[in-house]
């Protein structure tokens, strides 16, 4: 039971009693007792059947607009239904360092001659490639040439510089015309140490050529090109 009903219960029993007491006054004829009552600032005189009804009247009264008093005060004074905005993190989080992407490995390639070029045989051609740095000093330039052996080009391994290399290949095929439009395979090899050792002890033959009838041991084709020779 809320204090509010209690007081209007009290009001109302405060106020039937001084009916009571003015009714029983009538009917019996006799003089109300005069009484004052003080309520603050609030002085009621009278009889004591008036006093006790006035009294109950006004807490009855001030009973049934106290609700109306903290509905004001409601509407004067809304709750506000903005969200709260969270607190944000006075710190801020490291920036994740990326890894460096790995370096692509240049590929061993020949760019130069291109497949069926035709090159003049005594003037021979520029090979032009690229390589990895980590090729450098381990590639071997070979002609393969129609009598399915292998001609020596390069005296040394090819210096890879910023992934490329180059070398010169002297003279392809005779230096007659009897070879004309015949296809030689200039072709590059990987040498291990072994391989390596054995092209740089090799001796040249009576012609001035080196000459292998396979790629020696520890040699592997990694890159090779179609050449036609012709005389002019």
């Amino acid at each position: 039971m809320t204090t509010n009903t209690i007081a209007i219960i009290a009001g109302c029993l405060i106020a039937m009693a001084g009916v009571v007491v003015i009714a029983h006054r009538i009917k019996e004829k006799t003089e109300d007792t005069p009484t004052i009552a003080r309520i603050g600032p609030i002085e009621l005189s009278g009889g004591a059947g008036t006093v006790l009804a006035m009294i109950g009247g006004l807490i009855l009264l001030a009973s049934l607009l106290w609700p109306l008093g903290n509905i004001s005060n409601r509407d004067q004074n809304p709750v506000s239904s903005t969200p709260t905005t969270p607190t944000r993190p006075s710190s801020i989080p490291p920036t994740v360092k990326l890894a460096s992407p790995t370096p692509q490995v240049t590929q061993v390639a020949i760019t130069s001659p291109t497949t069926g070029q035709k090159v003049i045989g005594k003037s021979g051609v520029l090979l032009e490639g690229t390589a990895g740095e980590a090729d450098d000093r381990q590639l071997w330039l070979f002609d393969h040439a129609d009598d399915n052996l292998y001609y020596l080009i390069s005296n040394a391994p090819l210096t890879v510089t910023n992934g490329r290399w180059s070398a010169q290949d002297p003279q392809v095929g005779s230096t007659t015309s009897e070879d004309d439009g015949h296809t030689f395979v200039l072709l590059l090899a990987q040498a291990d140490a072994r391989c390596n050792g054995t092209l740089g002890s090799a001796v040249p033959n009576a012609s001035g050529d080196i000459v292998f009838p396979h790629l020696p041991e520890g040699c592997s084709q990694v890159a090779s090109v179609n050449v036609v020779k012709s005389s002019s």
